[in-house]
């Protein structure tokens, strides 16, 4: 369950990106000269992943529990940004050294730890490939993003991430991209389904607005 307790930082479940070559196993993603050691390949995954963030949830974190773990100060990504290692950025890259010749890629810390099946994983994986193009990336995050101004890092800000499952589902159903990579046939099955999870959500009575409004 994404977020178990209420309080405490919930379950993440960090997932690991890495492109090799085919043909001789070099890292696609590692550019010595770059201050981040990032290639161009690597910049414009990560853009791409960044620039369909929101669409990404809805496969990510496919369920309404899970949008209580993507909040502010709980070590999840609420804003869509990268970073070194800044653990409220929704992608980090790791510092290495020039010296290693190689770096291990990045982590994606918006997934959650509630594993949808094997199919849906894989389509996981595969819109995260799919999302990738030619887009610019934006400078790095470097400050915590629980706390900053986003007038005054404006240019390094993306947007937020969805607050909610039926807002998830707005941004996939809305990506021309990842609709693509998915199949229209299976995002309009998924938002069919999610849709009816929030509803019923949306219906029921909480223990929270008993002892709040009662």
């Amino acid at each position: 369950m994404p977020k178990p307790l209420a309080g405490v930082s919930g379950s993440g479940l960090h997932t690991h990106q890495t492109l090799l070559s085919a043909s001789h196993g070099a890292n696609l993603f590692f550019d010595a000269d770059d201050p981040y050691h990032l290639s161009p390949i690597a910049r414009h995954f990560i853009a791409g992943q960044l620039e369909h963030a929101p669409a990404l949830a809805a496969v990510t974190n496919p369920v309404v529990n899970s949008y209580k773990r993507l909040l502010a100060g709980y070590e999840a990504p609420a804003q869509v940004t990268w970073a070194h290692n800044n653990r409220s950025a929704l992608i980090r890259v790791p510092r290495v050294s020039p010296a290693e010749g190689t770096t291990p890629g990045w982590s994606c810390a918006v997934p959650m730890p509630l594993q949808p099946p094997p199919r849906l994983q894989r389509h996981a994986r595969a819109v995260s490939t799919a999302s990738s193009g030619e887009l610019p990336l934006r400078p790095a995050l470097e400050e915590q993003a629980y706390e900053f101004d986003p007038e005054a890092v404006e240019s390094r800000y993306v947007r937020s991430l969805p607050s909610s499952l039926s807002e998830a589902v707005t941004a996939l159903v809305g990506d021309d991209v990842i609709v693509d990579a998915l199949g229209s046939e299976l995002v309009e099955r998924l938002a069919e389904a999610k849709r009816l999870e929030w509803q019923q959500f949306a219906a029921h009575v909480t223990d929270w607005e008993l002892d709040r409004y009662l």
